[in-house]
Formats: structure tokens, C-alpha cells, sequence
């Protein structure tokens, strides 16, 4: 399978959460996705990635992030999978080779941040076994999205997910919602693993979870 990947960031995190996440994506057998800077980059973003597409005047979360995804699917058109990471995660050990393992084409979208744990019934789970499964809360997180190139087109068809950057309620965050409320009309489903394949480490949002589990409560296990 050939991935084209990218990671959105923004200027405050070149010195800390992006380097770590950096690494541990290229341990994960990432090398060198493309930084997405929401604003300007400078040489500490050169130096952690050959391949940096810089904003200069932000955009907000959401518009960074819908840039980059059209921008992979221009700059990589023979992609079979295009992932999207953002800036504050940890890749479990082994990850590329496990998702070249398990993924398999289908109408639907793999979202590899997994909250919850299929032994509890905490409302804000969203995964009810191991391996791959629909989940039971679509649109739970944005950290680790991964697309069939075929999907991430029909995404950017939408022309609903094109309106949100104009909605100033929707400008800086709420991106899993959106493909959340673009894909499910279309019959194309978002898959959890569990347990979570990337754990988070930053602070995260979401329009419909309030309460979202910030972190997985089961990370790491690729086998």
C-alpha cells in the first residue's frame, strides 16, 4: 500500500509536541510525512521534515487541516491511503506495518484515536471490540484519520465541508464532525481499532463530545 501523509501543526508546537510527534511517527515507519503549518514555518520545521507547506496567515484548525487533505491528494494522486495526523500524538510501535496488514479497501474512513474500551459503558467509548469495528460514536477526534484516496475524493466533493471555514463557530476546530456529517449520508463508515493506535497528548475538542476522553484508555498493542 502506498500512504501519502501529512501532519497539521501550528508555530507554538515546533519546539515540543511536534518533534514528538515527529519521531514517533517516523519509529512507526513514517519517515517523512509533510508538515502543514497553520501560519509561518521557519528552519525548526525544516529540519524535522524535507517537505513543509507553510500558511503564513492562519487559517484556523479546520482549514488547515481541509488544505492539507486536498494538497496530498494533488501532490499524490497514485496513493492508495492518505493519512492525516495532528501535531500531539504517539503512534504505537510498528503501526505502518500493521495498518499495511489489516486495512482493507471498503466504503468507509479508519479513525486510529480510540476512546474508551469495549469492557466498560462509558457513554463516551467508541469501540466495542478488538480489531476493526464501525464505531459506536462517529466523529470522536480528528488526531489520526486515515482515508482510501477514493473516500478523501468524495469528501472533498462535498460541498457542505466547504462552507464551514466561512462559519466563524466552526473556524478553528470541529473537524471530525465534519466528515463525520459529510461521509455518513454517503454510506461511508468510520472504523476505531481497538485498542487505540495512536495515543493523544495535547488538548482536544469536539462539537458534539463535551466530555470527550482526552486520552485512550487502551493504547499500543499492534500485532
Amino acid at each position: 500500500m502506498k500512504f501519502a501523509c501529512g501532519i497539521t501543526t501550528v508555530p507554538s508546537r515546533a519546539d515540543d509536541l511536534l518533534p514528538a510527534t515527529v519521531a514517533s511517527l517516523r519509529a512507526a515507519d513514517f519517515p517523512a510525512p509533510r508538515l502543514f503549518v497553520d501560519g509561518r514555518a521557519d528552519a525548526r520545521h525544516e529540519a524535522l521534515s524535507p517537505d513543509v507547506t507553510a500558511r503564513g496567515e492562519p487559517l484556523g484548525a479546520f482549514g488547515n487541516w481541509l488544505l492539507a487533505l486536498q494538497e496530498l491528494v494533488i501532490r499524490h494522486p497514485d496513493a492508495d491511503l492518505i493519512a492525516l495526523f495532528q501535531d500531539d500524538l504517539e503512534a504505537a510501535p510498528g503501526l505502518r506495518g500493521y495498518l499495511e496488514r489489516t486495512l482493507r479497501p471498503a466504503s468507509c474512513y479508519w479513525n486510529l484515536f480510540t476512546t474508551g474500551g469495549a469492557d466498560t459503558h462509558d457513554p463516551t467509548d467508541s469501540w466495542a471490540g478488538p480489531g476493526w469495528n464501525p464505531s459506536r460514536r462517529p466523529g470522536t477526534g480528528a488526531v489520526a484519520l486515515i482515508f482510501p484516496i477514493e473516500t478523501a475524493i468524495l469528501l472533498l466533493r462535498q460541498a457542505w465541508i466547504h462552507g464551514q471555514p466561512r462559519d466563524g463557530i466552526r473556524r478553528k476546530a470541529f473537524i471530525d464532525d465534519c466528515v463525520r456529517r459529510c461521509l455518513q449520508p454517503l454510506r461511508v463508515a468510520e472504523l476505531v481499532h481497538g485498542p487505540s493506535l495512536v495515543q493523544h497528548k495535547g488538548a482536544l475538542r469536539s462539537t458534539v463530545r463535551s466530555q470527550l476522553q482526552l486520552t485512550a484508555s487502551t493504547f499500543g498493542e499492534t500485532r
